[in-house]
């Protein structure tokens, strides 16, 4: 009986993939350093609320990336030339 939808573990298996990404993307990052550096700074000047929190945050993700990009990048080339198929996972 094949009713062409995918199978239900897999997909459950993929949902909770997809969830930790969020919660890797912060452990394994310099984002949470950035962050508190940033408000280290803001304090030490005496100001509250300017940056926005939101403007630090997007200030730190795009630091993030840039100081996580050579990483990335060795990550890549390591698995660029292997072929990886879903029945390996």
């Amino acid at each position: 009986m094949n009713t062409g939808l995918p199978d239900p573990a897999a997909m459950i298996a993929l949902i909770g993939a997809i969830a930790v990404i969020p919660f890797l993307a912060i452990t394994v990052t310099s984002y949470v350093k950035l962050v508190v550096v940033f408000g280290l700074i803001r304090n030490a000047l005496g100001v509250q609320n300017i940056p926005p929190n939101m403007a630090m945050n997007a200030v730190a993700i795009l630091l993030s990336v840039y100081i996580m990009q050579p990483a990335a990048n060795k990550a890549f080339e390591a698995v660029r030339h292997k072929e990886i198929a879903f029945e390996d996972l």
